[in-house]
C-alpha cells in the first residue's frame, strides 16, 4: 500500500511524527548513531506562504528524505482509534409481534 503525498497529506505526516516525538511514542536515535538524521530534523522548518499555507521542508535546497522516511515509519506506528460499536437489542417480528432479544 502506498502513501499519496499532497501538502495536505505531507502536514499530516509531519505533525503526526512532531506529536509522536512529544509524547515520547517514537525514539529518536542518538546522535552519534544517526547524526544525519539528527541534523535534517533540526533543520526541519514550518513556514507560510504569502497566500497563507503552512508549509513544512528543509530550507532552500536541504534535504528532507530522512525527515519524510521516520515520519511515514511513525505514521505506521501510530495509534489507530477503534471504531465504536453500539450494541443494540435485536428485534424480531413473528407474526404480529415484535421480539427483542438482548
Amino acid at each position: 500500500m502506498g502513501y499519496t503525498f499532497s501538502r495536505q497529506t505531507k502536514d499530516a505526516l509531519i505533525n503526526n511524527l512532531a506529536l509522536m516525538i512529544e509524547k515520547k511514542e517514537i525514539v529518536i536515535p542518538r546522535p552519534e548513531l544517526w547524526r544525519e538524521g539528527i541534523d535534517e530534523l533540526e533543520e526541519f522548518q514550518y513556514s507560510i506562504t504569502d497566500s497563507g499555507n503552512i508549509t513544512s521542508a528543509a530550507p532552500g535546497t536541504g534535504h528532507d528524505d530522512i525527515v519524510i522516511s521516520f515520519a511515514l515509519a511513525a505514521w505506521h506506528l501510530r495509534p489507530r482509534q477503534q471504531p465504536t460499536i453500539s450494541l443494540v437489542p435485536a428485534m424480531v417480528l413473528v407474526g404480529d409481534t415484535v421480539r427483542q432479544y438482548e
